[in-house]
């Protein structure tokens, strides 16, 4: 059977290459709010095996644009298997403190409840947050997996704590990116890359007349996990060419207005 087709339906196992090596996806569906959800493997360099009952033993949930994954070509169709079922209870981190997570929001559709201790079972919850192609292809080359529930200080937590302040609680917001390159062909350059893991981009001459401005949009919801992955990305891409990453912002949702930076 070929399975190259651009479209996937229910149960379709799908082939990602990762820093590690080459792992399995399987979808899930579509959640309500995240957005496509997959089964993620941590098996690497298997794609010799046949896929079967064990290949995703020890996987968990993430919610990940897998249909256009496959539009673009990033991940691929290589076979299909009967799909469990689209989780409903999910799990989000609460308060915190420096870096440590005091409460989790337990969700599931209609009502949400905030714990300081997370049973066995709640641990292995999917994590509200939408991931892009690079944060999910690190998460499997790092071998995460939803029992690490730390997080790392940077100075994206400020600005994430403002926003929940002043827009509505967790929603996806549209994120800008600012990147700078000394040349236009640069710059095209990396808007094509950009354009190709799911962004979408301006090009321009800067303010300054002498730089090229490559604005770069996606929409997700900004966890601290996310922006930290994605500034890595967007600062390993510009190297190459001799750009300057230059940061982010969100457009704010209301009940607020403007938009956030990092300060």
């Amino acid at each position: 059977m070929d399975f190259r087709s651009k479209r996937i339906k229910l149960g379709d196992v799908l082939l990602v290459s990762t820093p590690a090596g080459l792992a399995y996806l399987q979808y899930l569906g579509c959640h309500h709010e995240y957005g496509d959800a997959v089964l993620v493997s941590k098996k690497f360099d298997e794609v010799s095996l046949k896929i079967s009952e064990t290949t995703f033993l020890g996987s968990y949930v993430a919610f990940y644009p897998a249909r256009l994954a496959v539009s673009r070509g990033l991940i691929e169709k290589v076979g299909h298997m009967a799909t469990p079922k689209l989780p409903q209870r999910l799990r989000r981190p609460g308060a915190r403190s420096g870096a440590e997570i005091i409460t989790w929001i337990i969700e599931d559709g209609t009502d949400e409840i905030v714990t300081s201790q997370l049973s066995d079972e709640e641990l292995k919850l999917p994590i509200a947050s939408i991931w892009n192609h690079e944060f999910l292809t690190q998460r499997i080359a790092q071998g995460w997996s939803p029992m690490e529930i730390g997080g790392k200080t940077s100075y994206e937590r400020p600005v994430i704590a403002r926003l929940a302040a002043v827009s509505a609680v967790n929603p996806q917001h549209t994120i800008l990116h600012y990147l700078y390159f000394p040349g236009s062909q640069d710059a095209a350059a990396v808007a094509g890359v950009l354009r190709n893991r799911g962004y979408t981009t301006e090009e321009r001459l800067g303010a300054d007349g002498v730089n090229w401005l490559v604005l770069a949009r996606h929409v997700a919801i900004p966890t601290e996990e996310l922006l930290l992955m994605t500034r890595q990305f967007m600062e390993s891409l510009v190297a190459k060419v001799g750009g300057e990453y230059d940061g982010w912002e969100v457009e704010v949702r209301p009940p607020g207005g403007g938009s956030l930076t990092p300060s």
